[in-house]
């Protein structure tokens, strides 16, 4: 059975949350201008898609957005799949230099997206979705090589995704043998976003896996280490384009996954 073929009165999207990416099939969940620090793969099973981006209007079939750049996809009611790819992790990276998507969106040729398109046409669990995206990519970057991450970012970026309070993590800048100002710049320098946004990236997906795992938005909004519901509503709308109540209102006729 195709997705396009799935009978539904609602706005409809299956979520696939993986370790080091979210794959989500959709039809007409839509978001206003945002970015956030995930790279974005965006693949149009019915034809194309509007992409305002950068004060531009363009139309693809598959395009790469690099992270942290401020866009907007309109879908025409079509099924799509969008995959969120950590952005500090080998393979996005390489998928990024591949395609040259450093700064700007960059088209994906179809000789790379005629696999993708099959998973259209036979939706698959969540582990054989993981092994064949991350088999597929490998293939695409086999070749393409990356320089290695500073060792003290890389281990800050570890630490700050395992903490679990703004005390903590506090701690942890407190013991990086570095000036603000140049951890600041070499932050920004190997991970392409500020130090601030990065946590509160993290802290959002908290937040996320909470209301998933049964949390309500407010007491996950707590758990997460946001001020309030309130801060916790304005960073996910910053970094979706949609506001969290009205994503999670619709819950019943969206069906997520978590590896």
């Amino acid at each position: 059975m195709s997705l396009s073929s799935i009978s539904h009165p609602s706005p409809l999207a299956i979520m696939h949350f993986m370790p080091t990416m979210v794959a989500i099939f959709r039809n007409a969940i839509s978001a206003k201008n945002h970015q956030h620090h995930a790279a974005q793969l965006t693949l149009d099973f019915e034809g194309s898609f509007e992409l305002h981006c950068q004060n531009k209007i363009q139309n693809y079939k598959c395009v790469i957005i690099p992270p942290n750049v401020s866009h907007c996809v309109r879908s025409n009611n079509h099924w799509q799949l969008t995959i969120l790819l950590d952005a500090q992790s080998a393979i996005t990276q390489r998928l990024l230099k591949r395609f040259n998507a450093t700064k700007n969106p960059m088209e994906i040729p179809e000789a790379y997206y005629g696999k993708l398109l099959m998973l259209g046409k036979q939706p698959q669990a969540i582990s054989e979705l993981s092994k064949t995206l991350l088999s597929l990519f490998n293939q695409w970057v086999s070749d393409v090589d990356i320089s290695e991450q500073d060792a003290r970012i890389e281990k800050l970026l570890s630490l700050i995704n395992a903490s679990t309070s703004p005390e903590e993590v506090d701690h942890i800048l407190a013991q990086v043998p570095l000036s603000k100002s140049r951890l600041s710049h070499l932050f920004v320098e190997q991970a392409g976003v500020t130090l601030r946004r990065y946590i509160l990236w993290q802290r959002l997906l908290r937040a996320i896996t909470l209301i998933l795992a049964g949390k309500s938005i407010t007491d996950a909004a707590y758990e997460a280490s946001f001020s309030d519901l309130p801060h916790l509503s304005r960073t996910f709308k910053s970094m979706f384009g949609m506001n969290i109540s009205q994503f999670f209102k619709v819950k019943d006729f969206i069906h997520i996954h978590v590896e």
